[in-house]
């Protein structure tokens, strides 16, 4: 389980860039750099439930089972 700074900077990693990402997520790159600054202390749940669909990661606080469902 990742937190939500480091499982963007594995999308960055996998993307390639910042923008890539931020497109990729379908959010703001505003927000993914709050994200990466940790000014986000609760992330999204939508934003996480891109996450595990489109790269397999689990984002603390949701687990895999609540990241399952298709919506919560």
């Amino acid at each position: 389980m990742l937190t939500i700074k480091q499982a963007i900077e594995k999308v960055i990693e996998i993307e390639g860039s910042k923008y890539k990402a931020a497109q990729s997520l379908d959010i703001q790159f505003t927000m993914l750099k709050n994200y990466l600054k940790g000014n986000t202390r609760r992330p999204q749940f939508k934003t996480c439930k891109v996450i595990y669909d489109k790269y397999s990661l689990v984002v603390f606080p949701f687990t895999e089972e609540e990241l399952q469902k298709d919506e919560m």
